[in-house]
């Protein structure tokens, strides 16, 4: 039997259709193929325990079925149309048979940053001999997981062919770029990616998640992206990022606009009289097109070395 299913971002509410009607999880037996889009690990394992199949598609091509149909998104609408969706192009599922071991262990090594921040603000002791073991302690995970993760992105031509050789790409964070796109067919356009890593624009402007809502890119992505390795593109002046970056701003900075434009397009931020943008504002507008760049660069060589294939 072939089921489709999709759920609630909180997993209270689960939705499995199969090509008539709803029905219950409980229904799925042994042999039975699931479709589905992302799935939570702890129900990805209950359906692998019970040899039921699961194939994944990205969600962006879902959601770009569903506008092409002209649909709202529902849980029980996109159950159905993960279903047709499969019949139309099943080429686009991939089998899905848990987290890879580099997520997993770029998954761990963010878990073992926030216990040491965590252990470091709430514990401290007078003996300097245990706040000295403790650290040693962490450094030591900390190099274990590094370690692993070296292993474990040689076995990935997109490291080993293009980030290995960009500086400031180090062993901790190419995990994170890996494992988030996992597998760049997902994306059929360069935009797509853009889309789901939070680098496109709205109206003009950077999105924002709106109160009560869900973002519809990934917000952990675009933090490494944005935060952690354009960082590290500026401060290790990684060839030709680092000049867009500079460039973006140095143009920025020259540009005036019309007294009220910016005051009205960015509310609450500028005055009637402004007319140039903030230094914070430049420098954010210049990191986004920097790592815009570096992004697009990565999705043309990872589309390449898909094509030797």
């Amino acid at each position: 039997m072939l089921v489709s299913c999709d759920w609630a971002h909180n997993e209270e509410k689960q939705v499995f259709y199969n090509g008539q009607t709803f029905i219950n999880k409980k229904e799925l037996k042994e042999g039975d193929t699931l479709v589905c889009e992302n799935i939570p690990l702890k129900l990805a394992k209950e359906f692998m325990k019970k040899k039921i199949q699961i194939l994944r598609v990205h969600q962006n091509l879902v959601a770009d079925f569903r506008e092409e149909k002209g649909l709202e998104k529902t849980d029980e609408t996109d159950a159905i149309l993960i279903y047709l969706y499969y019949q139309q192009q099943p080429d686009n599922f991939k089998v899905y048979n848990g987290q890879s071991t580099l997520r997993n262990l770029y998954i761990g090594f963010k878990e073992m940053q926030k216990t040491k921040t965590v252990a470091h603000n709430r514990f401290f002791s007078n003996d300097e001999k245990i706040n000295k073991d403790i650290e040693k302690a962490f450094k030591s995970l900390g190099k274990n997981f590094i370690k692993e993760a070296t292993n474990e992105l040689q076995k990935y031509p997109i490291y080993t062919e293009f980030l290995v050789n960009i500086r400031g790409i180090g062993k901790n964070t190419a995990p994170g770029l890996i494992s988030y796109i996992e597998d760049i067919n997902k994306f059929p356009t360069v935009s797509k990616l853009w889309a789901y890593s939070g680098l496109h624009l709205v109206d003009g402007k950077a999105p924002k998640k709106r109160k009560g809502a869900s973002a519809n890119w990934n917000g952990k992505f675009r933090a490494l992206l944005l935060g952690i390795i354009a960082d590290s593109f500026i401060k290790q002046r990684t060839p030709k990022y680092r000049d867009i970056y500079d460039k973006e701003k140095e143009k920025l900075a020259l540009k005036e606009y019309p007294e009220g434009y910016l005051k009205e397009h960015f509310k609450g931020k500028y005055k009637d009289t402004d007319v140039k943008l903030t230094k914070l504002h430049i420098d954010k507008r210049a990191r986004r097109k920097m790592m815009q760049i570096f992004v697009r660069d990565l999705y043309n060589t990872w589309k390449q070395i898909e094509k030797r294939k």
